[in-house]
């Protein structure tokens, strides 16, 4: 298959599985969003509260575990990746979205059945993300 097509598989895998929080434009919706990476959460002398997310400034319950939604732009050169660095690599990142789902009470509901690729989709999503990369961006801010 040749690499357009298999971006173009990507990218529709992309809009399946991912579009809901990573909207186009800046490939986030900005909001905040709980993606089941804990069951639950320690109190706030753990860290500060990190793990409680924004729960910490807003005291809702449906905060409880919620970050604000990264962007996939550049993602290549952002590891590690989620708010704690847990993730070494994006096979780690799908990892977790495939089979690490803690599903607890303020989960996106998006998220609650997990997300399934097959080997060639996974393939696929992980070549799409690369093409959100901007070398020349990065290249040039590298020296400052």
């Amino acid at each position: 298959m040749e690499v357009e097509q298999i971006n173009l598989q990507g990218y529709q895998l992309y809009k399946k599985n991912c579009s809901s929080c990573h909207q186009e434009g800046l490939f986030t919706d900005g909001e905040f969003h709980n993606n089941g990476l804990d069951k639950s959460y320690p109190d706030a002398s753990v860290l500060e509260g990190l793990y409680q997310g924004r729960y910490r400034i807003s005291s809702g319950e449906e905060d409880l575990g919620a970050y604000r939604t990264p962007s996939l732009r550049n993602l290549r050169f952002t590891s590690p990746y989620m708010h704690d660095g847990r993730f070494k690599t994006l096979d780690e990142v799908l990892d977790h979205y495939e089979k690490g789902i803690q599903v607890n009470g303020s989960i996106s509901p998006h998220l609650k059945e997990g997300l399934k690729f097959r080997a060639e989709e996974r393939k696929a999503l992980l070549s799409f993300l690369t093409t959100l990369d901007d070398t020349k961006f990065i290249q040039n801010h590298s020296d400052n």
